[in-house]
């Protein structure tokens, strides 16, 4: 099924949430690296990453370099 268009800007909207992502990291335990959040929320590494990082800048994950790796951790609070 191809996204949906806005009918004001013409843009697409988004096939996921910020509740997506959360929940994803929920399931892993609360710790993941970017593409095991993609696949269980199943879309693009870059995907995830863009919305994993906006997560992050609102406070809702840390993201930490764990190994030289991009690590997300889910906030405890």
């Amino acid at each position: 099924m191809p996204p949906e268009r806005d009918d004001k800007t013409g843009r697409y909207t988004p096939s996921w949430s910020d509740e997506d992502f959360l929940e994803a990291l929920r399931e892993l335990d609360g710790v993941a690296g970017t593409t095991d959040v993609a696949d269980l929320v199943d879309c693009s590494r870059k995907t995830a990453y863009h919305w994993l990082n906006d997560l992050a800048d609102k406070g809702e994950v840390e993201r930490r370099e764990i190994g030289g790796s991009l690590t997300w951790i889910l906030d405890s609070d």
